[in-house]
Parts: C-alpha cells; structure tokens; sequence
C-alpha cells in the first residue's frame, strides 16, 4: 500500500472524529481574549477614531456614501441586476450602520500564546 492510500485511509478513519477534535483544539486556546471598543477622549488613536467614524461616516460624506449605495442599487434593481442591486443596498447599509457596528460589536481578538 502506498503512502498516499494508507493517508487516505488515515482520513477515512478519523473523520468522525473531527468535530471532537476541533472542540479539543478550541478548548485547549487560551481563554484571554481583548475587546476593543469606542475609545474615549485620551485614548491612543481617539483621533483618528473621531476623523473616520465621527466626521466621515456619522457625517455628510457617510451620508452621500449611504444614499449612493441605495441609489445605485435601485438603478441595478431596474436593470434586473439583483446579485448588484442588493450588495450595493446592503454595502449602503452596513455603511450607514457602522458607527453602530464598531460601539456595539466592537472587535475581539483572541490573543494566541498568552496566558
């Protein structure tokens, strides 16, 4: 038996194991994980926060941002374009969301090898 038989065979074997064996991995990461949130005055990178999320997207350029993405998707929309028309609707509304996504979700990072 070759060596590519006997792994497949290996893999054939093992498959219905995988799902114990993926929980096994996942529990045995460190459980520290950091979620970054809206940053507050005085925090490292409050002002590139306040630039981006404060005066661009809560601003008039997310707003033209929103109401392009809607408008171009309506335009898709009347062309039965439907796959474009509703990534470029949902892309708008993400948009118009985001400031909301970013204090509410935040983001976390599982910081891997720390302890």
């Amino acid at each position: 038996m070759s060596w590519k038989e006997r792994m497949i065979k290996l893999c054939g074997q093992l498959r219905p194991w995988l799902p114990a064996l993926a929980l096994a991995a996942v529990a045995m990461t460190p459980n520290l994980a950091f979620a970054l949130a809206t940053p507050v005055d005085g925090d490292f990178g409050y002002d590139v926060y306040g630039i981006m999320v404060n005066k661009g997207l809560k601003g008039p350029l997310g707003n033209a941002v929103v109401v392009g993405g809607v408008v171009i998707g309506a335009a898709f929309g009347f062309q039965q374009k439907m796959q474009p028309a509703l990534t470029s609707m949902g892309a708008g509304a993400v948009i118009g969301k985001s400031p909301a996504i970013v204090s509410s979700f935040g983001v976390t990072l599982q910081m891997v090898g720390l302890s």
